[in-house]
């Protein structure tokens, strides 16, 4: 056998006996503070303080929503009254975890920003009405354990006040 030949079989087979790169993006966790700016959108710093936009997707009704941060302090299931809770008083209210407290412990309200619209099972926190019975809304676990900020109907939702008379935090 020639030189030619024998490279030309060793070359073949390290390409075929070495595989593809099992190579992985790196991941970490990063710490995100998010605030609103004043044309409504919401702008978040990381670790590094290079602000990002948060992506944008669309809703069940393929409406636009933007996905935002987690509500602190919240569990990671369930949690649209603790997201609302810390949304309106700044801090998780473990007796309006339950969306329903909502409804029981504040007094109706018509809708408008800084509401909050409530039924059993779902409530969130009114960012501006649209006068045609739809808002941009927080909306936390809005599906898929996400939270959402989106236009969404206020149809089955009874608005209330969270700082209505009613109220015992």
């Amino acid at each position: 056998m020639t030189r030619t030949a024998i490279a030309a079989i060793t070359a073949a087979l390290l390409v075929a006996l070495t595989g593809p790169s099992e190579a992985r993006p790196r991941t970490h966790s990063v710490a995100v503070q998010c605030v609103f700016t004043n044309d409504g959108r919401q702008a978040c710093a990381g670790r590094e303080n290079r602000i990002q936009r948060l992506p944008r997707a669309s809703d069940a009704n393929g409406n636009g929503a933007q996905i935002v941060a987690h509500p602190a302090g919240c569990p990671r299931r369930l949690f649209c009254g603790c997201g609302v809770s810390v949304k309106v008083f700044g801090k998780p209210v473990r007796d309006l975890f339950l969306a329903a407290n909502w409804l029981r412990k504040f007094p109706s309200a018509a809708p408008g920003s800084g509401m909050v619209a409530a039924r059993s099972g779902h409530v969130m926190y009114i960012e501006a009405y649209n006068g045609d019975g739809t808002a941009l809304v927080y909306d936390p676990n809005s599906g898929g354990h996400k939270t959402r900020v989106h236009v969404r109907s206020l149809a089955g939702y009874r608005v209330v006040n969270p700082h209505g008379s009613l109220a015992s935090r």
